[in-house]
């Protein structure tokens, strides 16, 4: 009778390091996934970023790929930030997600101040980042730059 009983208490021992390191290696494996989620959704969103209609580089007819117009953006950035129109907010937060969306110049002048175009604050603090080069449009001189956009998603 004693053996019968240590043999199932070592059978529960076994089964409960079995449960134990399956919700561990469960654990890790969802933790995973959400970030490679979170990085699809950044690079998504880098992605869509210099094709959005309200920004892209346009002249006479023919659009230039991978290329931002510095005016639209800038008009953009007073139309997201000043708009208090609730579909207008939904939907460039589906568009755009929980991100912080910013245009640093770098080239011909390295020192002008970065345009932020889209940030949908939230409480969250931690975030994710990523650099993607642009080539920015300048319409009043008729001239090219480069440039980085900035896209930082908030991590859950």
């Amino acid at each position: 009778m004693a053996e019968t009983i240590a043999i199932l208490f070592v059978f529960f021992v076994l089964i409960i390091i079995g449960i134990i390191v399956y919700g561990t290696y469960q654990r890790f494996s969802l933790k995973t996934t959400a970030e490679e989620v979170e990085e699809s959704q950044m690079v998504d969103i880098a992605k869509n970023i210099p094709n959005l209609a309200e920004i892209r580089c346009s002249t006479a007819a023919r659009e230039v790929t991978n290329c931002i117009d510095v005016i639209k953006l800038e008009s953009f950035a007073e139309f997201i930030n000043e708009s208090n129109d609730p579909v207008k907010i939904k939907h460039y937060k589906d568009l755009l997600g929980n991100s912080n969306l910013t245009v640093i110049e770098a080239y011909p002048n390295a020192t002008s101040e970065p345009i932020n175009f889209y940030d949908s604050y939230t409480e969250r603090e931690e975030y994710r980042t990523i650099l993607v080069p642009v080539s920015l449009y300048f319409p009043e001189e008729d001239t090219y730059g480069i440039g980085t956009l900035s896209v930082s998603v908030y991590t859950t």
